[in-house]
């Protein structure tokens, strides 16, 4: 379970249960799906960030194949790392495009290089978190997301990219919307493609 809050001041929890029972040497990695939440807010002194060093479902995934995964998947994580860097909703609408189909192309690497030939996917999703002020000073929370795969962004193109990053934009402007990426790692099989 992960508990965060993004004002500015934000702190990042985790909670974790443990069965004594268990050894560490009877772990098979995470069971699929798995969410990585990626950090910052996506501007200059905040950028887009997937710690994957110290998070351990990312640590996680050597476990998919590990022989190959413990020297690739760190290599993989760094580009996306190089790549999240650069991407902010903040800049001209035709940079942003570019930054975003860059980071979903990448993806799109390492499932056909990584992920894919051991029936997992890796797919980046946006999330919208709003809130609205109810009586008796609570909060009504509603969340939204949406797939950004390369097939679909490919076969909506240039307007469904220029509509997102307008709309992106908007939202971050009023703040009534908490905007984040997260990559999600889901069972993939050759029937899916």
């Amino acid at each position: 379970m992960r508990l965060s809050l993004a004002d500015g001041n934000g702190h990042l929890a985790y909670i974790d249960f443990l069965d004594k029972s268990k050894s560490k040497l009877d772990f098979n990695g995470n069971k699929l799906p798995v969410n990585l939440m990626l950090s910052g807010c996506g501007t200059f002194n905040s950028p887009y960030y997937l710690n994957f060093e110290k998070d351990p479902y990312a640590k996680a995934l050597v476990y998919l194949r590990e022989e190959k995964m413990k020297k690739d998947l760190p290599i993989w994580f760094n580009n996306l790392n190089a790549l999240l860097g650069k991407l902010s909703f903040y800049k001209l609408g035709v940079q942003t495009m570019k930054d975003l189909t860059d980071v979903i192309q990448w993806i799109e690497v390492g499932n056909k290089t990584l992920f894919n030939p051991e029936n997992t996917k890796a797919t980046l999703y946006l999330f919208e978190n709003s809130y609205q002020e109810v009586e008796g000073g609570s909060f009504k929370q509603k969340r939204r997301s949406l797939p950004l795969d390369e097939k679909i962004w490919a076969s909506f193109g240039w307007e469904m990219g220029h509509d997102l990053i307008r709309f992106v934009q908007a939202k971050l402007m009023v703040k009534k919307s908490e905007i984040r990426l997260g990559v999600l790692f889901r069972e993939h099989t050759r029937d899916d493609e």
